[in-house]
């Protein structure tokens, strides 16, 4: 008798219906295991965390999905080094933006940061090897920034003997992810460090191991220069230059930069 009530007072089936509840409930599952997995990487970090991490570690997200079965993996891994490779980097703004924007415009580190976070398609040779599914399928990997360090340490990777690129790259003095839009940056909003500014910089003299750095005083925000024993008062022009020649007795090169967030 109850069971023939309920039938009778039970709405009409709604395939749609259906298929949102599904959807619901899909994209619950998927919520909650990237949170223990997040959780379960969080409590690792925090339980290995010095001085030294809290300054110069981030921490990047990546979601590979599988185009076969539909799961995703979630990932979380520290970094504390941005290795950019310039010579990518131009080759992903020519794809996205093409060669008269190229033409045109510098690239520059905005550039960077969507070159190595943004969506890679997995396939062919990349094709992804789905442990739900226990097949070779196609699918994508979305890698995102979860948290920025306080301390962001960038090398412009220009080839082997800074030899590859040889072209003229821009550097920001201020770089500011709150106003960004995502297509140059996944950039979390938890990360609570999103303004930066230009703090340190190691440069390249010519074809020889010879570095030298600049560093801005925090006292009166002035750059100085550190070549050997001599340092220098410089201006924020001098410390930014970058020559690039075929003669590379005359390149002057930024290899590492050093970016301090803004309160």
């Amino acid at each position: 008798m109850i069971e023939r009530l309920h039938q009778e007072l039970k709405p009409p089936e709604n395939p749609l219906n259906n298929f949102a509840q599904i959807d619901f409930f899909k994209q619950e599952m998927e919520a909650r295991n990237q949170m223990l997995t997040l959780n379960k990487f969080l409590n690792e970090f925090r339980n290995n965390s010095s001085i030294i991490s809290d300054t110069f570690y981030g921490i990047t997200s990546s979601q590979t999905k599988c185009d076969n079965c539909y799961s995703i993996k979630y990932s979380f891994q520290t970094f504390n080094i941005l290795n950019f490779i310039l010579k990518k980097v131009k080759e992903d703004k020519n794809k996205e933006f093409g060669e008269e924007n190229l033409r045109n415009n510098v690239i520059n580190l905005y550039d960077a940061f969507y070159s190595q976070y943004k969506k890679e398609n997995l396939t062919g040779k990349n094709m992804l090897h789905c442990n739900n599914c226990k097949v070779k399928a196609n699918g994508c990997v979305l890698k995102n920034i979860y948290q920025l360090p306080q301390i962001m340490i960038i090398i412009l990777n220009r080839g082997k003997n800074n030899k590859e690129f040889i072209e003229q790259f821009h550097i920001d003095e201020i770089l500011d992810f709150n106003n960004t839009p995502n297509i140059f940056c996944n950039i979390d909003n938890q990360s609570k460090y999103k303004k930066y500014f230009l703090c340190g910089i190691i440069k390249q003299i010519g074809s020889k191991e010879h570095f030298i750095s600049y560093y801005r005083n925090s006292m009166n925000q002035k750059f100085y220069c550190y070549n050997d024993i001599s340092v220098s008062e410089v201006s924020v022009e001098n410390a930014l230059e970058t020559v690039t020649s075929q003669k590379e007795s005359e390149n002057i090169i930024p290899y590492i930069l050093f970016y301090h967030y803004r309160y």
